[in-house]
C-alpha cells in the first residue's frame, strides 16, 4: 500500500500498547501502520510525502477538554481587551482608546479585567470617566462578574436600592445604596438583556478567526461546554461544519440551571441535539454550575470564608434540584459537566449524579467535575469509585500573586489555599484526568498548561518561587495523556482519536522540541510545527 504520508522520528502514542514508536503511516485521513522505521519502507511510494523528524516528537492531536470555544471567539473579536492591563489607570486608557477608534458603536462590551486590580476601585467612576454617553458593560476574566458604567445601568432600568431577582447581587454603596457598577453572578443577566445579540455570521467569522490560532497550538478537538448564544452558536457551528470549514472536532453543551429551568427544557435541547448529525460537529452535553468562584467569593465550601464568618459562599440551586435535574440529563441522554470550584460544591455534584445513577444505571455515563479547587481527599476517593472524570486547569496551579497572595489565601486561609489543585492526588486514586483551559480565562496554548502542570510553577520560573504543592506534579506523559486520549475518552471520540493506532483518524501534531528531554520550566517555548486532522495539514509553521 503506498501512504499518503510516512512520518518517522520520536513518536508518542497515547495508546494502552506500544506507547512510543518510530515511524507511522497514514492513507485517506487514518493511520495505517504504527511501529518501525524498517515496516514503514513498504509504505514509501513515488507520491508518498515522507517526513523525518529526530528533534522534536510526534504526539496525537490535543483536546481541550472546556474551553469557551465560540463565546471566547466573539470575545476575542468584537470586545474590548483588557488583559494585561495592571491597574485600573491601565484599564481605563484602554477603553478610551477602543472607544476613540469605533465611534460608531452604540454600546461597548469589554473583557479580561481581574478581581485583584479593581479592588482598588471597585466602582463605575472610572468606567464613567472612559465613555459616559454610551453603555460600557465589562466582563472579569472569570466571567462571573461584571463592572458597568452608569450608561448602562440607566439603559437598563436599575437604579437606587436595586434587588435582583437572581443569584447574585448588585452590589450597592452601603451608604447611599446607589449601585456601584459591580454587578456578581447571575445577577449579570439584568443588565446583559439590553445587549444585542451576536447574529450567525458574526459567530462564524469569530469561530474561523479562533479556529485558526487553535489549530496553530496543535489542538485537534475541543470541548465547550456552554453556548452562550444558544441556538445561533448552534446554528454557526452547523453550518461551518456543513460547508466544510469547521476543522477542529468539536463537541458543545447546553447550559442548565436546575433552579430555574423546567425538566421540559430538557425536551427542548433533546430536539435541537438530535436534529443534527455532522462529521466534526456534536452537542450532547448539558453544563451545571454549582457555585461560584473565590475571586468573587461565590464558591460554596464547607468552612466559612475567613474574612466573611458565618458565610459559606453560592449554592446555585437546592440538593433536590440539582439530584432531579440529574436524573433527567441521564433519563434524556445527556452526558453531564459539572462546575465545581469549593468542596462543598463537589460534594453536592457528586451526591447529584450518585442519585441519577442509582434511579437509572447506565454503565458509560462519563459525568465530568471541572476546576475542581479545592476537594475532600474522601471524594476524591468517590469520583473514581462513580467513574467521574475531572477536567482539571493545570495552568492555574501555581502561587500566582495576583490570586494566590491577593485572592485566595485572603479568603480562605493560606492552610486551605496552600492545598488547592489537586493534580497527581487524582491519578493516583484511578480518577481519569482530562486537561483544560477554559479559555478564554487562560491562554489555549497546551503547551503552558503540560509545563505548569509538571512543574506547578509559572511558565519559565526556573527559580520556583510561584511553585504550589510540588507533591502534586505529575509527569509529561500524564500530561500528554490528558491532552490526548483522555480528552477524546471524555467526548465519547475515543475510538476514532485521541491516539496513534492503526484505524483510527490522523490527528496529529509534530512538536519542534521533545518535551520529554528538555528543561521541563522550557516546555512552554514548544511549537507545533504542523498541525494534522484527518490526514491533512491543517497547520503548518510558515505557510498560510
Amino acid at each position: 500500500m503506498e501512504a499518503d504520508y510516512v512520518l518517522t522520528g520520536k513518536i508518542f502514542t497515547a495508546a494502552q500498547k506500544h506507547k512510543y514508536v518510530e515511524a507511522v503511516a497514514v492513507k485517506d485521513g487514518k493511520f495505517v501502520y504504527v511501529g518501525s522505521k524498517d515496516g514503514a519502507k513498504s509504505y514509501i511510494g513515488p507520491k508518498t510525502e515522507y517526513i523525518v523528524n529526530n528533534n522534536g516528537l510526534f504526539i496525537p492531536g490535543m483536546t481541550d477538554s472546556h474551553m469557551h470555544f465560540s463565546s471566547g471567539a466573539t470575545e476575542g473579536m468584537y470586545k474590548i481587551q483588557l488583559a494585561g492591563g495592571k491597574s485600573v489607570d491601565d484599564y481605563t486608557k484602554i477603553i478610551k482608546k477602543y472607544v476613540a477608534e469605533h465611534p460608531d458603536r452604540d454600546y461597548y462590551m469589554g473583557t479580561g479585567w481581574e478581581n485583584a486590580i479593581i479592588a482598588e476601585r471597585p466602582d463605575k467612576s472610572w468606567i464613567d470617566a472612559a465613555c459616559s454617553d454610551k453603555p460600557v458593560l465589562l466582563q472579569s476574566v472569570d466571567g462571573h462578574s461584571y463592572i458597568v458604567n452608569s450608561k448602562a445601568l440607566e439603559n437598563a432600568g436599575i437604579g437606587k436600592g436595586y434587588v435582583s431577582k437572581e443569584k447574585g447581587e448588585f452590589v450597592l454603596d452601603p451608604k447611599t445604596k446607589e449601585p456601584t457598577g459591580l454587578v456578581r453572578e447571575w445577577a449579570m443577566g439584568d443588565i446583559l438583556k439590553t445587549v444585542p445579540d451576536y447574529t450567525v455570521e458574526e459567530i462564524k467569522k469569530a469561530v474561523l478567526w479562533l479556529q485558526d490560532r487553535l489549530l496553530s497550538m496543535g489542538l485537534t478537538s475541543i470541548y465547550e461546554p456552554i453556548l452562550r448564544d444558544e441556538t445561533r452558536a448552534q446554528q454557526a457551528l452547523e453550518e461551518l461544519d456543513i460547508e466544510g470549514k469547521l476543522k477542529l472536532k468539536v463537541v458543545s453543551g447546553f447550559h442548565i440551571r436546575p433552579e430555574h429551568d423546567s425538566p421540559d427544557k430538557l425536551d427542548d435541547f433533546a430536539a435541537i441535539r438530535d436534529a443534527y448529525h455532522g462529521k466534526h460537529y456534536k452537542c450532547n452535553n448539558l453544563k451545571f454550575v454549582v457555585d461560584g468562584v473565590v475571586e468573587s467569593a461565590t464558591a460554596y465550601f464547607f468552612d466559612d470564608y475567613v474574612h466573611k464568618p458565618g458565610y459559606r459562599g453560592n449554592f446555585n440551586c437546592t440538593q433536590e434540584q440539582l439530584n432531579n435535574m440529574m436524573r433527567r440529563a441521564k433519563e434524556k441522554g445527556f452526558q453531564v459537566h459539572c462546575h465545581v470550584i469549593g468542596d462543598a460544591a463537589i460534594d453536592a455534584a457528586l451526591t447529584g449524579i450518585e442519585y441519577a445513577q442509582a434511579k437509572k444505571p447506565k454503565k458509560d455515563w462519563r459525568p465530568t467535575l471541572t476546576h475542581l479547587q479545592v476537594i475532600r481527599e474522601s471524594d476524591i476517593a468517590r469520583m473514581a469509585k462513580d467513574k467521574v472524570i475531572a477536567a482539571c486547569d493545570p495552568a492555574w496551579f501555581f502561587k500566582d500573586p495576583i490570586y494566590f497572595d491577593a485572592l485566595e489565601v485572603k479568603y480562605l486561609g493560606l492552610e486551605r489555599a496552600s492545598r488547592e489543585y489537586k493534580l497527581k492526588s487524582f491519578w493516583d486514586q484511578g480518577v481519569l484526568v482530562s486537561a483544560a483551559t477554559d479559555f478564554p480565562v487562560t491562554n489555549p496554548d497546551p503547551m503552558e498548561t503540560i509545563e505548569v502542570g509538571v512543574t506547578r510553577c509559572a511558565p519559565g520560573d526556573k527559580s520556583e518561587k510561584t511553585v504550589l504543592d510540588p507533591t502534586e506534579r505529575v509527569s509529561v506523559e500524564q500530561m500528554l495523556t490528558s491532552y490526548t486520549i483522555n480528552g477524546a475518552f471524555q467526548n465519547f471520540r475515543e475510538k476514532e482519536t485521541g491516539s496513534i493506532e492503526v484505524g483510527k483518524a490522523a490527528d496529529m501534531v509534530l512538536l519542534d522540541q521533545d518535551l520529554f528531554t528538555i528543561n521541563p520550566h522550557d516546555i512552554h517555548n514548544t511549537k507545533p510545527i504542523f498541525t494534522m486532522i484527518d490526514g491533512k495539514m491543517v497547520y503548518s509553521r510558515g505557510k498560510k
